[in-house]
């Protein structure tokens, strides 16, 4: 997500994967999570996080106050849990974090009649989407942001586990055994060179890694 449209990664089928947990997990198992986040050397905070641990709950959004709760009408319970990556500033990050599951997401979600595979990929792909046009009209409106943003997120639907990410943020699987399995597959500027020339932009090599537009 980038407010450059020669620079971001392209959404494609494959940019979600969907998955079953194991198989001794309950169908009602509701998923419980928390973030600790750490600036680091920067002089600010240019990551953000979203949380949510109660995916059907819409107090917050008094338009779809007729939604089952966790759980009921059939339903699985419901968890949402993701990280955005921000560059070159907070801005393209704060406002993917508030609108990927808030305003597409979780809507596109309630409004599903059958929670298969195929429409769990579809609502998901066009949530990223939808969301990285909404940061380029946040942009525009704000004056052209220089900021951008990866992400990566885990939608929990009872056993089934439902992942998305764009750039190179990477989501990892750990189990209780010390086991780590990664299970994304990060976007790489030098794996897509072809189609960022094609679409006007450039690739720079900044400090031995390859840069999207010279250092975004």
């Amino acid at each position: 997500l980038t407010t450059e449209t020669t620079a971001m990664a392209q959404l494609t089928t494959e940019t979600t994967a969907t998955s079953q947990l194991p198989t001794s997990a309950p169908q009602s198992m509701i998923a419980r999570g928390g973030a600790c986040s750490l600036r680091g050397p920067r002089p600010s905070q240019e990551d953000r996080h979203c949380v949510v641990n109660r995916g059907w709950d819409v107090a917050r959004h008094p338009a779809l106050a007729a939604a089952p709760a966790d759980g009921t009408a059939g339903r699985p319970s419901c968890s949402f849990y993701a990280v955005f990556d921000g560059h070159g500033g907070p801005k393209a990050s704060n406002c993917a974090s508030k609108e990927l599951w808030k305003k597409y997401l979780q809507p596109a979600l309630l409004a599903l009649e059958a929670l298969d595979e195929a429409a769990l990929r579809d609502a998901m792909l066009a949530a990223f989407e939808q969301t990285e046009q909404g940061v380029l009209r946040a942009s525009a409106a704000g004056g052209d942001w220089d900021d951008g943003t990866t992400a990566v997120c885990a939608l929990v639907l009872g056993s089934t586990l439902v992942l998305g990410n764009l750039g190179d943020s990477r989501m990892v699987l750990c189990r209780r055994s010390g086991e780590a399995k990664r299970l994304t597959t990060d976007h790489k500027p030098e794996d897509e060179a072809e189609r960022i020339v094609a679409d006007g932009g450039f690739l720079q090599v900044v400090g031995g890694v390859a840069r999207l537009e010279g250092d975004l």
